[in-house]
């Protein structure tokens, strides 16, 4: 019974922080062009590593000789790049887009947006998967 309520408020926490990080970094530099970019890697990684930490996953990555902290974090930056260049596709390709796309819906919510958003999940979802294949190493690549 513990566990589930200390796994439930581990995940709060990185929600919290991730919200926090992105927030904290985004609102005082906004009217900086690069601010955004900024604000969703730095939130991303929170998340990232916040979930590995709250799925007491720590051990079995870096521990358990999965992943060396170095390619780790170099898989990790591999994905904020990405993470990177979808967002600037986004905001680049707005003025392009069709009107039905932009349109408001409720709250401002576009379809747009829901696009925008379901690729940074798919992004965090493959990440996600390639973190629990672990490293190919121990397969003799």
């Amino acid at each position: 019974m513990h566990q589930p309520m200390r796994l439930r408020f581990k995940r709060e926490a990185v929600s919290f922080a991730t919200v926090l990080v992105t927030l904290g970094l985004y609102i005082p530099l906004m009217d900086e062009s690069w601010s955004l970019y900024l604000a969703l890697c730095a939130g991303y990684t929170v998340l990232v590593f916040g979930l590995i930490w709250s799925d007491g996953k720590w051990g079995r990555c870096l521990g358990g000789g999965k992943w060396t902290l170095g390619k780790l974090l170099q898989g990790h930056a591999s994905f904020l790049l990405a993470l990177i260049f979808w967002v600037w596709l986004a905001r680049f390709s707005r003025p392009w887009l069709p009107d039905w796309l932009m349109n408001e819906g409720v709250d401002h919510l576009t379809l747009y947006l829901i696009f925008a958003a379901l690729g940074i999940v798919a992004i965090w979802w493959i990440e996600q998967s390639w973190i629990s294949k672990g490293s190919k190493k121990d397969e003799g690549g």
